[in-house]
């Protein structure tokens, strides 16, 4: 059974991070990539969420939300160096300069 299980968290997967790749707009990008990181957690596939996650985050690296899931992602998956990567990534995110809009 889990074989089963694996099998089709990593096919589910790989069709949303597809998806995640056409998607339009970042909302849609992020949840698909989220769902895609979500179907290989669900299945217990730990490394392979965290090695996805960095293959397919694209322009949502320095996004807000996407990093608190991953930040999260990363603790479910047993990996506190890597969670602590995307914490330091949701602090030190660049902020605008003063004085300019």
């Amino acid at each position: 059974l889990k074989m089963f299980l694996n099998f089709f968290g990593g096919l589910a997967a790989h069709y949303f991070f597809v998806a995640r790749d056409e998607a339009k707009n970042t909302e849609d990008a992020r949840r698909l990539f989220m769902t895609g990181v979500g179907a290989l957690m669900a299945s217990s596939e730990f490394k392979q969420a965290m090695l996805a996650a960095d293959q397919h985050i694209g322009d949502l690296e320095d996004d807000t939300e996407t990093l608190r899931y991953l930040t999260r992602a990363a603790l479910a998956a047993g990996d506190p160096a890597r969670a602590a990567y995307y914490a330091r990534r949701l602090v030190f995110q660049r902020l605008p300069v003063r004085g300019t809009s």
